[in-house]
């Protein structure tokens, strides 16, 4: 056993090898039904209520600027809870969820002990922010990215004074067309990831962030709506192949 601090338990991690199946503990979009559609299709057996204790919820990686600016993560607090889901996967399906998150280029993965609402523990993986990727303070979310983990904590019925807690978050605004702009590029994204395109996806989010750190307004809007003209294009047809493939299921 390893400890980030005394009340903060992280367990060694396990041989992934030797498992049948991997329990995710989701805390931030991934809770949401539709977001794990999103990651190519990832299949859950089975789905659990818990909370992660003496952690919290933060938002310290950082995304595209005025897109989408940061990502959820967890750090140790003393006293602190993150409530969220428990997902069971298979090994294939686990390796699906590992890639869309972009392999180990952004979070590492963590083990820890998660109470069940039900008064269980479970030794559950968890994705958390990469030391050289953390920023020291947090960003404050887009609405879209939020409303993710917002929709998908009432559709989880996690706690309803948790539920409460995030609906009381700050988030960044944005116009209909950008937040329309970050959703197709996540999909995008994540679809790279899924395909095991993960240098493209690395590749594209570093063209991006590159322009924010060496241009100025509004060299930066204009270079980056430049760049995710044809990723925009890209996301809409593969949306459309998935709404296809899911009337097609239904007929048959």
């Amino acid at each position: 056993m390893r400890q980030e601090n005394s009340k903060n338990p992280v367990t060694e991690i396990t041989d992934l090898k030797n498992l049948d199946y991997v329990w995710n503990f989701a805390y931030g979009s991934n809770m949401h039904p539709e977001k794990r559609t999103q990651r190519g299709e990832i299949l859950v057996s089975k789905s659990i209520r818990g909370v992660l204790l003496n952690w919290r919820l933060v938002f310290n990686l950082p995304g595209i600027g005025f897109i989408e600016p940061a990502y959820a993560s967890v750090q140790p607090e003393w006293d602190g809870k993150v409530h969220g889901v428990l997902l069971r996967l298979d090994q294939q399906e686990f390796q699906k969820l590992i890639r869309s998150e972009g392999g180990n280029a952004y979070y590492e993965l963590i083990q820890c002990p998660i109470h069940t609402y039900d008064g269980k523990i479970v030794e559950a993986f968890l994705f958390k922010t990469r030391a050289d990727k953390a920023t020291k303070h947090d960003i404050i979310p887009s609405k879209r990215y939020m409303d993710l983990i917002r929709q998908g904590a009432k559709l989880s019925e996690l706690d309803s004074e948790y539920c409460e807690w995030l609906s009381s978050l700050p988030h960044r605004d944005a116009s209909p067309l950008i937040s329309l702009a970050g959703s197709l590029l996540i999909e995008f994204l994540l679809q790279c990831n899924y395909i095991q395109l993960t240098f493209l996806s690395k590749s594209y989010v570093k063209m991006l962030q590159w322009c924010e750190f060496h241009l100025s307004q509004p060299g930066i809007i204009i270079a980056q709506s430049i760049l995710l003209i044809p990723v925009i294009i890209i996301a809409l047809i593969w949306r459309r192949v998935r709404y296809c493939k899911t009337r097609i299921k239904q007929w048959f």
